[in-house]
């Protein structure tokens, strides 16, 4: 029903509708596409949803509200795993999401996918989701605050998941790679440049090369998309990833 009234108001080619917890996998609410969709979101669920901006910007911060993402608007989107695995798949060039602050450690993220649009569109679509994001709040925090949400042992295997998923990116080369290799791997996972790692790691461009030179070497694949999908192949081999996925 609220899919429904959004998709008169937002001109969208799918909507996605997720539950974000602190700690938890993510739980899909409701997706409006078919079979094409679900085998996307199984994706995600497995793992990619680490690499998910949206999901980093509730993890991380406490920034709610419209946001928008595309394939040009973030330092080296389209080499990130989530972009090649997950948001490429889509065919969708822009998604256009509200973070809902619904409760303690609580979210709803509607995913608004969008293709071909121009500039002109999509800020009236940024525009009409900044204007019902109040009401859309109100209406999940009477949801929310109705009642448990969720089975005890749905969320505790959400939380397993979760924890399962986190400690793989964490060890991730633990082997092969020293803590600074670990580090800086991890940002390559998630698309970041040699200038974006040197700045937010505070060394310089060279040192990063150096650095990602040896990673490469170490983990015999010879680009940054190689590693992610060594990454993901890992992860993925651990069947328990798609325990709420299937």
């Amino acid at each position: 029903m609220f899919a429904s009234f959004l998709g008169e108001w937002v001109p969208a080619q799918e909507i996605v509708l997720f539950e974000f917890r602190k700690g938890l996998q993510p739980l899909v609410i409701f997706a409006s596409g078919g079979e094409k969709i679900d085998a996307d979101l199984r994706k995600y669920l497995s793992g990619l949803y680490l690499f998910d901006p949206f999901f980093e910007t509730f993890q991380n911060t406490d920034k709610r509200g419209v946001l928008h993402i595309s394939q040009d608007s973030i330092e080296n989107f389209n080499q990130s795993r989530f972009y090649q695995r997950y948001f490429r798949s889509l065919s969708a060039k822009n998604e256009v999401g509200s973070l809902l602050d619904v409760g303690q450690d609580i979210c709803v993220h509607v995913s608004i996918l969008i293709d071909d649009a121009s500039t002109d569109q999509l800020e009236r679509v940024v525009n009409v989701m900044g204007d019902i994001d109040h009401v859309c709040t109100s209406l999940f925090k009477m949801h929310y605050g109705s009642g448990p949400q969720g089975e005890i042992d749905e969320i505790e295997l959400r939380r397993s998941v979760h924890a399962q998923i986190v400690k793989s990116l964490m060890s991730f080369g633990s082997r092969e790679l020293t803590q600074r290799e670990k580090e800086i791997a991890r940002f390559l996972l998630r698309g970041h440049s040699a200038k974006s790692m040197a700045r937010l790691l505070d060394i310089s461009p060279g040192t990063i090369g150096i650095h990602r030179s040896n990673i490469y070497k170490k983990m015999n694949v010879s680009s940054q998309a190689e590693l992610s999908s060594l990454f993901l192949e890992r992860l993925l081999h651990g069947g328990w990833a798609q325990s709420l996925a299937e």
